[in-house]
């Protein structure tokens, strides 16, 4: 004899569900094994449906972030850009800064070499001063003793006139 399929599961393989409370109770059973299981799809479908929420929500929020870092990456490239255009202005400043400093160097190096040899030329200039100053001393001083010589000469010889 075969059994029906319900009846090996719910226990009603001795029995034949012949009365109406016997069918009414393998009805029940097959009900609840029935309910059960939509119950446990439902909760599974309801959970897949949260998973799905949450993961749409953190999906939104990740979007958002990243429409504001893209808003800030461009901002920041507008900064760069700008920078590198202040950067090259300071850069054709500086080099005409250097130009200039270059000629400035040019001309100075000239003024030092023409005060260089104006200090030189005043040193000799000096020395040759200090040599005329101690030749004039000299000077000086033989003319003094020539004229104590005339002196001493003139007293002599008015004396061997005399």
């Amino acid at each position: 004899m075969q059994l029906a399929r319900g009846e090996a599961a719910y226990g009603t393989a001795n029995r034949v569900a012949k009365t109406p409370g016997d069918r009414l109770r393998v009805a029940k059973q097959q009900f609840r094994t029935t309910n059960s299981a939509h119950t446990k799809l439902h909760a599974m479908f309801e959970e897949t449906i949260q998973e799905l929420e949450s993961t749409k929500a953190k999906l939104e929020a990740t979007q958002r972030e990243l429409e504001a870092t893209q808003r800030k990456l461009e901002d920041t490239k507008e900064m760069l850009r700008c920078s590198n255009e202040d950067v090259e202005e300071i850069t054709e400043l500086l080099i005409s800064s250097n130009e200039e400093v270059d000629i400035f160097k040019g001309e100075n190096s000239c003024l030092i070499l023409a005060r260089n040899y104006h200090e030189q030329h005043l040193a000799q200039l000096d020395d040759e001063l200090e040599q005329e100053k101690k030749k004039v001393k000299k000077s000086q001083d033989a003319e003094e003793k020539l004229e104590q010589l005339r002196k001493h000469w003139s007293t002599f010889s008015a004396m061997l006139s005399d």
